[in-house]
């Protein structure tokens, strides 16, 4: 069960992602969106998505995002993920959640879609570094579309998705879509040939 908290203390949620936000645009981030969750039975109010172009950018973002929140609030993240690889850097602070994909990263996980029913607030940010994302009414995105509007090209069919991202109990680092497939590892017989 949740805890109940005031209309002020959950403005000041939005608030703080809202300046997550900022914050990634003052890095170049792009296509930042907020969603608003709190008609979802999580344990966060919102999340805040953005994109950088390389894992070098990624990571940048996410950590001016950690630095400034701690130097003008004194508020630091309770957990971080996926820091090291820079594909998907999650920045858990409770009450809101950051994640800052690699934008390939982001086109295949469609993060925005498993809530697509969300209500959702643009922020902005570069046009090359967010193109033709979910919800952007891209045609590969509308390519993708199976019958009856369900995504079926990638596996994400909706908020039960099974897919494991970087707090996933499998092994805590998300799907990469540059690594092989589960079929092309050796098999594990014992044997070290």
């Amino acid at each position: 069960m949740s805890k109940r908290r005031s209309a002020q203390e959950v403005l000041a949620t939005a608030d703080l992602a809202r300046l997550c936000g900022t914050l990634a645009l003052e890095k170049k981030a792009g296509h930042v969106l907020l969603l608003d969750l709190r008609a979802f039975p999580l344990n966060t109010d919102c999340f805040l998505i953005a994109s950088g172009r390389t894992e070098p950018h990624v990571r940048a973002i996410a950590d001016w995002i950690v630095d400034e929140l701690a130097r003008r609030h004194g508020i630091s993240p309770w957990h971080i993920e996926g820091r090291t690889f820079g594909r998907w850097v999650l920045l858990d602070y409770v009450d809101w959640v950051v994640h800052v994909f690699h934008r390939e990263t982001r086109e295949y996980y469609l993060l925005e879609r498993l809530w697509d029913d969300a209500p959702r607030e643009a922020l902005g940010g570069e046009e090359d570094a967010g193109e033709d994302l979910p919800g952007g009414g891209s045609q590969e995105d509308d390519a993708l579309e199976g019958e009856g509007g369900e995504r079926e090209a990638m596996g994400a069919a909706g908020r039960g998705s099974a897919k494991p991202g970087p707090s996933s109990p499998g092994g805590g680092v998300p799907d990469d879509p540059d690594l092989p497939a589960d079929d092309a590892w050796p098999a594990d017989d014992g044997d070290l040939r």
